[in-house]
């Protein structure tokens, strides 16, 4: 078979390199703020790009306990139902749970214990769908309740709007910037 290719043989057709032929990237960096104080936004996040949204961020609060901690979409208080899971914190090997109406988990870390979170939110630039989310997050805050604390969320945004913001916050409103940040990141190529 001299003279003919490995494409020609297999019926590939003709081979081009392209850069349009290449895969394209699941997923991109957005945007981050490295030293938010108090309870903090992040606003104006694009929806041109990608089709679900992560969120990772450090919470704390200067005060001497925990607190619960709620979780805005697009400025809105009451546009999502959720329920959260942990284990840790005061109980020790026990865990607790709870399901509202709002977004929130429940305990968040004090002091300088960083507390870190992931959010994951499905279809987040759709302008048609209900957006599920998903979180996991994780603290020690060790001087007071010298338990390690792991946790889950999970809710659904109840809107057909891209979601443009997130705002985190508590009753403290005390968190260090010296002990708080946040990154996004676009995940899947939006079709």
């Amino acid at each position: 078979m001299a003279g003919v290719t490995t494409a020609a043989r297999a019926g590939w057709g003709i081979i081009a390199s392209s850069e349009a032929m290449n895969p394209k990237t699941q997923g991109g960096y957005l945007n981050n703020d490295n030293s938010p104080y108090g309870s903090f936004t992040i606003s104006s996040i694009p929806t041109t790009n990608w089709r679900d949204l992560e969120i990772c961020f450090l919470k704390g609060n200067q005060n001497s306990w925990t607190d619960s901690w709620y979780f805005w979409w697009n400025n809105n208080s009451g546009l999502s139902n959720s329920s959260y899971w942990y284990r840790g914190h005061s109980t020790g090997t026990s865990y607790g749970y709870n399901s509202q109406s709002s977004s929130y988990m429940y305990p968040s870390s004090y002091s300088n214990y960083g507390h870190f979170c992931r959010i994951y939110v499905a279809n987040y630039s759709s302008n048609t769908n209900n957006k599920a989310w998903w979180s996991q997050a994780s603290y020690m805050n060790g001087v007071a309740t010298s338990y390690g604390t792991l946790e889950f969320n999970s809710g659904v945004l109840n809107t057909a709007d891209p979601i443009t913001s997130f705002h985190t916050s508590d009753s403290w409103n005390s968190g260090s910037s010296s002990y708080q940040w946040w990154q996004i990141v676009g995940r899947g190529v939006k079709q």
